[in-house]
């Protein structure tokens, strides 16, 4: 779980940093970068129960998919 922050965290920095201060975009638009960019990461094994699957965003809401591998 510490990856995907870690690695979610990583993503906004460099949107942010792409974009410049001086110019934002707007939260949805950001997300929809954010998403996209950790979606070129995936699937990957979070421990030896969780897989992360996908991300998306939906508005100003960014949705994780996770699969209990062994439930």
């Amino acid at each position: 779980m510490k990856k995907t922050l870690l690695v979610l965290t990583s993503i906004m920095s460099i949107t942010i940093a792409e974009v410049g201060m001086d110019k934002p975009l707007p939260l949805a638009q950001s997300l929809q970068i954010s998403a996209e960019e950790i979606n070129k990461s995936l699937p990957v094994m979070l421990d030896s129960e969780v897989r992360h699957d996908s991300a998306k965003a939906e508005g100003n809401h960014l949705i994780f998919h996770y699969t209990l591998v062994n439930f």
